[in-house]
């Protein structure tokens, strides 16, 4: 939001900085103290979001990296090849890991308390998929402790033993990762199989499990 001065074409992160478009809250409150910008703007959060603190020097730390940002959207300077304009035309975020993480935890947050249909963002958006490929990877690291194995050792099919598609089970009921990504993570051959054993899985009476696996399908939290 804070580039969009710049893809109107009056800021260009050098010269004419993006603090200098005076109808924005970059102006009325990231480049203020807390004494003179209106308290309903979350500044702090947002500045802890970017590892900088809520200083003079902090803020001037925030933007000069929206001006850099700027800088290289235009192409101006690539970092590691690439301009940030690309990067978020590919992604949804733009930011350090860390800061990511911190995004993905707070979308965690709420997640849990809302519902997501209908919430306004797409099942498909690239939040939505790093949320939900997060989840699965906490799935499969619970899985390796609850049964005793490593991660190679779950994806190797077993006949009779119903882990790995116990596994597979607990990733589609509490995520939104495809059954591609599924199949691709357990070693399961396509998503078709993760499909046939999902669908097996279900029918199967719950009382003929292995106690692992019946205890197993009832955690709750990952």
């Amino acid at each position: 939001m804070h580039l969009n001065p710049e893809r109107a074409g009056l800021v260009d992160g050098g010269e004419i900085a993006v603090e200098s478009y005076q109808w924005s809250s970059l102006v009325q409150a990231y480049a203020k103290s807390p004494a003179k910008r209106p308290d309903w703007i979350a500044v702090a959060e947002t500045m802890d979001l970017f590892q900088n603190k809520d200083t003079a020097a902090g803020r001037r730390k925030f933007l000069e990296g929206l001006n850099e940002g700027v800088r290289e959207e235009k192409g101006i300077r690539p970092v590691d090849e690439e301009t940030i304009g690309e990067r978020i035309k590919r992604g949804w975020f733009w930011g350090t890991e860390s800061f990511k993480e911190a995004m993905l935890e707070l979308y965690d947050t709420q997640a849990k308390t809302k519902s997501l249909k209908g919430n306004g963002v797409h099942q498909s958006s690239g939040l939505l998929k790093d949320h939900a490929e997060v989840s699965a990877k906490a799935i499969l690291e619970a899985a390796v402790k609850h049964f005793g194995a490593t991660r190679d050792e779950l994806k190797v099919p077993i006949r009779g033993d119903m882990a790995r598609a116990a596994v597979a089970f607990r990733i589609h009921q509490n995520t939104r990762v495809s059954q591609s990504w599924i199949a691709n993570a357990l070693e399961m051959k396509s998503a078709a199989n993760v499909s046939r054993q999902i669908y097996v899985f279900r029918r199967i009476d719950d009382n003929t499990l292995a106690p692992k696996i019946r205890k197993w399908i009832k955690i709750k939290d990952f």
